[in-house]
């Protein structure tokens, strides 16, 4: 059983040297272009689908409409005809 073990050992260690030279990347996250409620570029056709945050929401509500003035910062999705809150 030993020698079998040891076999096994001995035929990944080249495999885990290797795997150690190529490290995987880290994933960072997605960084949003943060903008004042009033400052989101027009929502139409063009930017639907568009993803932002914003800075100044006031009391925002998942999928509802965004007013600004606030201190909430909110991630922003642009559907086609109006920004929503997310």
């Amino acid at each position: 059983m030993k020698k079998l073990l040891l076999g096994f050992i001995l035929s990944i260690l080249p495999l885990v040297a290797y795997a150690q030279s190529f490290p995987l990347p880290r994933f960072a996250g997605v960084i949003l272009q943060s903008y004042t409620v009033a400052s989101l570029p027009a929502c139409n056709s063009t930017t639907s689908g568009d993803i932002a945050a914003v800075t100044d929401a006031t009391a925002p509500t998942y999928n509802g409409a965004l007013t600004g003035g606030g201190t909430v910062h909110v991630p922003v999705f642009c559907n086609g005809t109006s920004w929503t809150s997310h």
